[in-house]
């Protein structure tokens, strides 16, 4: 018997040569996406319409510590792991791309590996001749990224804060120190004069006022002090064991004699003997400045009331009184440098502005 063969022969040298091509260029590809810093992905979209990865490279799997075979027939586990706070905004962004075959870029917070990190996740979409897309896409951790940003957000905070507190420094140098020197070099020239001329009349009005002026420029160079030392980190802190009664007697004390001229009361309503472990100088300090306020702003006849009661382990020192209180948009700029500034009492007296901001520090 007879075997033959029938055969054709071409030339698929031009076949061959695309083929090495893609070879090389998919090689390329690996090559590049496992170089890369960033994880790479392809996501499509199945017939009801919902994505679904159909790539996800190895780097994307180690940044977001996700095996492959857990992610790519839904996305349900990514979701999980999207911060409680930014999912919705993330989903949100999926759903306008999809329906707008539109580019996707979200930040936000993601869980890995049980923490806490930030991603910076980008596509674009690639539409076919037979209707479907795909989002060819990065995911990148930018948490280093997002920390630097903070601590910038954080210094600029702290310059402006700075840049506050040096203006307040040279505005309180500037207006309210000179103020009361002026007051107390006014008045004491008339007083002289008054004297020399054997004219006796309002002249204890001119001390009363010298007096007054006196104290405003005491008070408020004690707190400029106190506030330099807190600023520049020489305010040291120096706990001790106190008694409590006779720190809120001494600064009662203290304040009598000025209450007294307003014909203000201060009382002191204290529930037996208190030990408290406390740095002497600021807790006076916070008193101190707490009681003048109360006067500064109580009409004469009124009461001010210091007290002091123990709560969960801690004792709650109080300074109440029956003055004119801070209106409303006031309390928000108590606390601020920048905002601070000094409201006449109800005889006018005139403050420091930096009473109530020592009080905090402290």
């Amino acid at each position: 018997d007879r075997i033959g063969f029938v055969g054709n022969s071409r030339d698929i040298t031009h076949r061959k040569k695309v083929e090495k091509s893609m070879a090389e260029a998919v090689e390329r590809f690996e090559t590049l996406v496992a170089k890369v810093p960033v994880g790479i992905y392809i996501v499509g979209l199945q017939g009801n319409g919902d994505p679904r990865f159909e790539y996800v490279s190895d780097r994307w799997c180690e940044i977001h510590q996700i095996p492959r075979d857990e992610v790519m027939h839904t996305m349900s586990r990514v979701n999980r792991l999207i911060h409680p706070e930014d999912i919705e905004d993330f989903l949100l962004k999926n759903t306008e791309s999809i329906r707008g075959r539109k580019n996707f870029l979200w930040e936000g917070r993601v869980l890995v590996g049980g923490r806490q990190r930030w991603f910076r996740i980008q596509s674009v979409p690639i539409s076919y001749a037979h209707g479907e897309s795909q989002w060819f896409g990065v995911s990148q951790d930018i948490t280093e990224r997002k920390q630097v940003e903070n601590a910038l957000r954080e210094s600029e905070i702290q310059l402006r804060e700075l840049n506050a507190q040096k203006d307040k420094f040279f505005s309180i140098i500037a207006h309210d120190l000179i103020s009361p020197f002026n007051a107390i070099l006014g008045f004491s020239q008339l007083l002289v004069s008054q004297i020399e001329e054997g004219d006796f009349e309002n002249i204890d009005e001119y001390a009363e006022m010298i007096e007054r002026s006196s104290q405003q420029a005491v008070d408020l160079l004690t707190n400029l002090l106190e506030w330099s030392r807190a600023q520049t980190g020489r305010m040291e802190f120096n706990p001790t064991i106190l008694e409590l009664h006779a720190l809120i007697s001494e600064n009662k004390e203290l304040f009598d004699i000025i209450a007294g001229q307003k014909s203000i009361r201060i009382d002191t309503k204290l529930a037996g003997e208190m030990f408290v472990f406390a740095d002497k100088q600021m807790i006076s300090t916070v008193l101190r400045n707490l009681t003048s306020n109360a006067i500064k702003f109580t009409k004469p006849g009124g009461q001010i009331t210091l007290s002091a009661r123990k709560s969960e382990g801690e004792i709650l020192l109080s300074v109440r009184d029956t003055g004119v209180g801070i209106s409303a948009d006031r309390l928000e700029k108590l606390f601020r440098i920048d905002e601070s500034e000094s409201t006449l009492g109800t005889n006018q007296e005139v403050g420091t502005g930096l009473g109530l901001i020592l009080c905090q520090e402290f």
